[in-house]
């Protein structure tokens, strides 16, 4: 994920990137709150400007414009621009579908076998964007509080005052048979 240098018009641009080998159609994102600070939108493929619903799965494929979302995201990338997100987390998941059931009063229990959710390969980050002067900022907390599902990273592009970037973890995985 990318996040271009501040907005000036008051909000964040977040640019999402997968393998190339993986389908776009395939990777989902959600953003997740409780409460009302939530805002923001993303180009269609005719390049009209549609609102960003919270707590509902977006395919990256539906997040590609020809056309630039704004704020120096490049096009033809999956983006969103975000102005007001507060206290929330985006999710993030491989499959056919999107998470199931998110809403204001539901999250993902990674720790309960019977949970809708437990066999989706899932992971989240906790972004806070505000409004900051002229512009906007977003701070994201990266950290694997629950568990380890996917790897990811964030690297903030064209800030001169970002901190502690880029953010990037690594995930290996190995099988064992114990005998």
């Amino acid at each position: 994920m990318m996040i271009p240098a501040l907005a000036r018009a008051g909000a964040v641009p977040i640019v999402f990137e997968i393998p190339a080998d993986k389908n776009p159609s395939n990777a989902f994102v959600h953003f997740r709150t409780s409460t009302a600070n939530f805002s923001g939108r993303y180009l269609d493929a005719n390049g009209n400007s549609v609102s960003l619903l919270k707590n509902t799965p977006y395919s990256l494929a539906t997040l590609t414009s020809t056309n630039s979302v704004g704020g120096g995201a490049p096009s033809n990338k999956p983006a969103v621009l975000i102005s007001n997100f507060i206290s929330g987390r985006i999710y993030f998941n491989y499959g056919s579908t999107g998470l199931v059931g998110l809403s204001d009063a539901y999250i993902p229990a990674a720790q309960t076998s019977s949970d809708s959710n437990y066999y989706t390969r899932y992971a989240y980050l906790e972004p806070t964007v505000q409004a900051s002067g002229s512009g906007a900022k977003i701070t994201a907390n990266l950290t694997y509080i629950d568990f380890f599902g996917l790897s990811l990273s964030l690297q903030a592009v064209n800030a001169p005052h970002a901190v502690n970037n880029p953010q990037l973890s690594a995930y290996g995985q190995e099988m064992v048979d114990a005998v």
